[in-house]
């Protein structure tokens, strides 16, 4: 499957570091003990590029489990892997840190926050701005941040995203539909803005207007076990267990290592006449 390839790939000393780098990064869209487990090895790796691209596979860790694992790291001698356990950790609880610790995080805080503002000036910075506000909680910074980075970039679909997400969590999805509206229309092959889409209209009970946009964020990334596991539930719940089956057979082919899909397609099969 994929993810042997890439934790070969990942492990192959004949291999160039960004070719590496870039497998250690990609086994994040599988997450399970195996790969999380490999990760953690490459974020004690003599190069900082594997440093940080185990950084990146390993967002998908629940926050409060990520300052056990990255704590360590987070006074690494290289600046870039330093500002990315600052930005995986934006969100710990501080209630789980000693005195020390959170001294300690808030120092790898302030240096994160002088590069975010030396690259405010960069689309990319406000989105960086954006996600550590976010994290830590603060709400209407993190809307400033994005709506910046938009003026800065009208058409950058990250922040975009970013700030529909941001609406959506906070009850306001009449902002947030418009921005996921703009966003298909600009980049109608990327796949994230269907499936936010997708999922605003599921959680308004419109079951079947969502279904044309999960289905479609489902075909445009295959790659996702998560798009693929969401539009197999949604047409479970639709009353389609046959389609909902068909779904989640592919993508558990795709995906053997993900337990979600595993799961469910077991549950909609015994289900089947």
């Amino acid at each position: 499957g994929g993810m042997e390839m890439l934790q070969r790939r990942a492990d192959d000393p004949s291999e160039s570091l960004i070719v590496r780098a870039t497998a250690v990064q990609e086994t994040g869209g599988f997450p399970s003990t195996q790969t999380v487990t490999k990760a953690i090895d490459h974020l004690y790796s003599d190069d900082p590029l594997l440093r940080v691209a185990a950084l990146n596979a390993l967002e998908t860790l629940p926050v409060n489990q990520r300052y056990t694992l990255l704590g360590p790291i987070a006074e690494d001698p290289v600046k870039a892997v330093r500002m990315a356990v600052a930005a995986a950790l934006a969100g710990t609880p501080r209630s789980q840190l000693s005195g020390n610790q959170a001294q300690g995080l808030d120092k790898l805080f302030a240096e994160y926050q002088q590069m975010l503002a030396f690259n405010a000036d960069m689309p990319s910075g406000q989105l960086n701005l954006g996600l550590y506000e976010t994290a830590q909680g603060n709400t209407a910074k993190a809307e400033a941040a994005y709506r910046h980075a938009l003026t800065l970039s009208p058409g950058y679909i990250p922040a975009m995203l970013n700030l529909a997400d941001l609406y959506r969590s906070t009850g306001a999805e009449d902002k947030a539909k418009p921005l996921l509206q703009q966003a298909m229309t600009l980049a109608p092959g990327e796949a994230p803005a269907y499936h936010a889409m997708g999922l605003l209209l599921v959680r308004e009970r419109k079951i079947k207007e969502a279904m044309p946009y999960l289905q479609k964020a489902s075909e445009l990334a295959p790659g996702s076990p998560r798009y693929s596991y969401v539009y197999g539930v949604a047409l479970h719940s639709s009353g389609d267990t046959t389609g909902a089956v068909e779904v989640l057979q592919e993508a558990a082919q795709q995906h053997p290592y993900d337990r979600s899909i595993a799961d469910a397609l077991k549950a909609y099969s015994e289900q089947q006449p």
